[in-house]
């Protein structure tokens, strides 16, 4: 039986590229079900998720979603319910807060904070770069190995093309290094678009997830006990 899902919609130029990638781990994942080459809905991703323990997904995504086509979402902040115990995704900007959401929820969620940007002047280092993390899981790293060499391997690929003379790749593979990010039981979100959030975050660690929005108002009253408030210029 499969455990394991694979999704690579292609429906543009930039998931061509990503689901040419996404063919490496078709060879190092066993009993791998995968969805590839076309745009896919939101009811054939939830329907194959069905019992799986790992979900992968190559391809466009955004702050709280990732996208099956140019108009549908298949994994979005009201379906998170349906992602198995372990998530991999190289898409732009979903650990921003469908990734947080999903850690809340109690599952594990590989992803970026940003766009992720590549050059096709260098689409093989950006392809070891972006498969590095599942290809170290699948010879049995642990996840928190895994980023830190993932991480590690960036930095050493962006030097590389630095020296290579490909420096808007190399600019970008730091970015895609840097904006990485694993949230599991070992690894907690430290950044959130909520200053109050932030603080608590900055305080608790990850216990400060846990604390309600009326607690954060709380907070923000008197943050520690000694009759300081904490205001902001900052815009709804």
């Amino acid at each position: 039986m499969s455990m394991s899902l694979m999704c690579s919609p292609v429906f543009d130029q930039a998931t061509e590229y990503s689901s040419e990638w996404s063919k490496e781990v078709e060879e190092i994942i066993p009993n791998l079900t995968v969805m590839e080459g076309k745009p896919f809905t939101r009811r054939e991703v939830e329907l194959e998720l069905e019992g799986k323990r790992l979900f992968i997904f190559y391809g466009h995504g955004g702050e709280d979603c990732l996208y099956g086509s140019p108009d549908e979402k298949v994994v979005d902040l009201k379906n998170i319910d349906k992602l198995p115990k372990e998530t991999y995704t190289m898409a732009c900007s979903s650990a921003k807060k469908l990734g947080v959401e999903v850690w809340r929820s109690g599952r594990m969620f590989w992803g970026y904070i940003e766009p992720f940007i590549f050059t096709t002047d260098s689409l093989s280092e950006f392809k070891q770069f972006a498969n590095n993390g599942i290809k170290l899981y699948s010879k049995g790293s642990t996840w928190s190995t895994a980023l830190e060499e993932t991480k590690k391997l960036g930095r050493e690929l962006s030097t590389m093309l630095s020296n290579d003379g490909r420096f808007i790749a190399s600019i970008a593979m730091g970015e895609d290094a840097e904006n990485l990010r694993l949230y599991d039981e070992y690894n907690y979100p430290k950044e959130s678009t909520c200053i109050l959030r932030r603080i608590a975050i900055k305080l608790f660690g990850s216990r400060g997830w846990a604390i309600s929005r009326r607690g954060l108002t709380q907070l923000g009253r008197d943050p520690l006990g000694r009759g300081s408030n904490v205001s902001t210029l900052e815009r709804d």
